[in-house]
């Protein structure tokens, strides 16, 4: 069940205690609103970024305060995942051609076409793909690759030294690694790399779809992979897939492991979240129509709407919101009854400081920031529109961007 944040302060204010005697949380203007604000957002570090129209097929990029343009087109940055060193845009310049901004250094492409720029998780390094001249070229450290029929994402190597993808060739499809075909099957999804270098991926042949390791097979054979994820640091691969008798199971390879496990059958499985570092896997299932949350294959009951679960930052903890009638937040098994009558959207996100006494959630007008323990909360400043909170853990605060009449505000709430 899906049901948007409307309404969500009269409801709080009437079923938990507001907390009004301390300043807890402010509000920065991070611009003036002297032009039109068309899209912002955070990423998950510490990053803000907005584009503006000064004026009529004009845009402006701002990236955490710094002005960039005017350009004829501008795309939504990307950032580095975790570490958030890295950030890139496409902007088209006057000329009707597309550079590249990376880091605040604007790369001549010159390209027709932009693609895709994506990083290494260490922030190190990237790949750029563009397109020229009715093909596309794949720019990796100092070499250049002209694909042709890219049906992936551009995947690179967590050190930063290998990049992937998968070309539509005919009726097969070939997995690429720095230029040099891999494997060729009907159909493949990369996963990623594991922490060896070695490239793990989804091959389907006919109607049975198998997990590999370079060459090596892996994996049971299964009917369809739904969900793939890799961790962060390339030691564990996760997925949710479906058996050759329509049953679904989560399935999990990692090396502190003699061989993959994998869990009692499920009717459906939602989404599925890895530990960062350890070989530790959540999911939202369904099984005989009741709703299910599992940590590691050990199950708990859901509500009928749940938030995804998620691992804090360096995961030492786990925490998901689980609603019916009212909603309760599980965090480390611990369910706590909100005493609230709003239903959770599991497409918007909790924010919750590790081992702390708080979590935080953006309404569609402000930040509420909400004590565990008890009924009470506080709120930062009312406004027109809100984006996802985060929980910044360099500055120790709850943080979200907000908009009203073109100005753009963050909102920083206390943890504690």
């Amino acid at each position: 069940m899906l049901a948007s944040f409307l309404m969500v302060f009269a409801v709080l204010l009437s079923s938990v205690t507001m907390v009004l005697s301390q300043n807890r949380c402010t509000d920065i203007e991070l611009l003036p609103g002297d032009e039109n604000l068309l899209e912002y957002g955070l990423d998950s570090t510490s990053h803000w970024w907005a584009v503006t129209s000064p004026f009529t097929d004009r845009f402006r990029l701002y990236i955490n305060g710094k002005k960039f343009g005017d350009f004829l087109g501008v795309q939504k940055p990307q950032f580095s995942d975790f570490e958030g060193k890295q950030w890139g845009v496409f902007v088209q310049q006057n000329n009707g051609l597309w550079d590249a901004i990376i880091d605040d250094s604007l790369y001549s492409i010159q390209a027709t076409e932009p693609r895709e720029i994506s990083f290494s998780t260490n922030s190190k390094t990237f790949a750029i793909g563009v397109m020229r001249s009715g093909m596309e070229e794949v720019t990796f450290q100092k070499s250049v690759y002209a694909v042709i029929n890219r049906v992936s994402k551009l995947i690179v190597s967590p050190e930063g030294r290998r990049v992937a993808y998968v070309l539509q060739q005919g009726a097969l499809q070939s997995l690429y690694v720095n230029g040099k075909e891999i494997e060729t099957f009907q159909e493949i999804k990369i996963i990623g790399f594991f922490y060896d270098g070695s490239i793990v991926f989804c091959a389907r042949q006919g109607n049975q779809w198998n997990v590999f390791k370079n060459s090596e097979q892996i994996s049971n054979t299964y009917q369809s992979i739904k969900a793939a994820t890799i961790n962060r640091f390339g030691t564990t691969v996760a997925l949710g897939a479906q058996q050759l008798n329509n049953e679904s199971v989560l399935w999990v390879f990692s090396e502190e492991y003699n061989q993959p496990i994998q869990s009692q059958p499920f009717d459906v499985i939602n989404s599925i979240s890895l530990h960062p570092s350890k070989p530790i896997i959540m999911a939202e299932c369904n099984r005989g129509g009741q709703s299910i949350v599992t940590i590691q294959f050990t199950e708990m009951g859901g509500g009928l709407s749940n938030s995804k679960p998620h691992f804090t930052l360096a995961g030492e903890q786990y925490y998901f919101m689980s609603c019916e009638n009212i909603c309760s937040m599980v965090i480390d098994g611990v369910r706590r009854t909100l005493n609230t009558n709003f239903v959770f959207n599991e497409k918007f996100a909790v924010a919750v400081k590790p081992n702390g006494k708080t979590f935080a959630i953006s309404s569609l007008s402000s930040v509420v920031v909400r004590y565990i323990e008890s009924n009470e909360l506080y709120a930062g400043m009312i406004l027109n529109s809100m984006k996802p909170t985060r929980y910044n853990w360099r500055t120790d605060r709850y943080e979200a961007l907000g908009s009203i009449q073109n100005r753009l505000y963050m909102i920083m709430c206390k943890t504690e």
